[in-house]
């Protein structure tokens, strides 16, 4: 339970830092210095697995994240945290220093803006924008609402090619009901956000499948932390209210694999 407690007081401190940057980025010379602004669509793009590969690589972790067969949480926090000192460092010496190309700082706003609407999108929605194209190139009947989703989380996506493809499928066909829908994500009305008290949760229930090597996690392991986090404390029966929450979230992760 201690080594959870660090793992969601680590989320807090990632996601209050990822926060704080998207508020700095809107506030600095990246909103009027165009050329440093370009588009991080096409890491949606990426295979989860790819993207994940590209973000460590940058964190300076990748081999030895891939050499832990089954990591337990204290291995994944390690690593996660010195991944983040490593990036945080990078980051310092492309602003402080004049000799910096301008293409790695450019790369590094891309990349940190992907890994910032991914960290939203989990909270939101159960999965990275990554996972929700995925299932847009399913081409089935859960893939305009991961569409819509993925517009939703980082209104950016609607340059990805996989859904630039749905647009114009939605053209050719006069298919208005697509685009009103599309309409709606863009503005954030629909499709409708997930209860924000549960972000944390989302979140928690990641890095448990991810340490126990992506199994799904069982209601009663998720309701016991939860509780002693203080992350549910709504309703007479926390345990059923839980249970619900996790079936939700296994049934998306299900329609990437549909």
């Amino acid at each position: 339970m201690e080594k959870l407690r660090e793992a969601y007081s680590f989320y807090s401190e990632a996601r209050q830092a990822s926060s704080e940057y998207f508020s700095l980025a809107a506030e600095s010379d990246l909103s009027i210095n165009s050329r440093l602004v370009r588009p991080w669509y096409l890491f949606y793009e990426l295979d989860l697995a790819v993207f994940n590969s590209v973000m460590t690589e940058i964190m300076g972790i990748r081999e030895e994240l891939g050499a832990l067969k089954s990591p337990s949480l204290e291995e994944l926090l390690k690593l996660i945290e010195r991944g983040t000192e490593q990036l945080q460092s990078t980051l310092d010496e492309l602003s402080n220093s004049e000799q910096s190309d301008e293409s790695d700082v450019i790369f590094m706003v891309q990349l940190a803006h992907a890994i910032g609407f991914n960290f939203t999108a989990i909270e939101q929605r159960h999965r990275t924008i990554n996972e929700m194209l995925e299932v847009v190139r399913l081409n089935n009947q859960h893939s305009e609402r991961a569409l819509l989703e993925a517009v939703y989380t980082d209104r950016s996506a609607l340059g990805c090619p996989t859904i630039q493809q749905h647009i114009s499928l939605a053209q050719i066909s006069d298919n208005n009901s697509l685009m009103h829908k599309l309409s709606k994500a863009i503005t954030r009305t629909k499709p409708t956000r997930k209860e924000r008290a549960y972000d944390p949760m989302r979140y928690l229930l990641e890095i448990m499948a991810e340490t126990r090597a992506k199994q799904k996690v069982s209601t009663r392991e998720l309701s016991e932390v939860c509780l002693e986090l203080g992350l549910f404390t709504e309703g007479k029966d926390p345990l059923a209210a839980i249970a619900k929450f996790n079936q939700k979230r296994n049934k998306v992760k299900k329609e990437t694999k549909s």
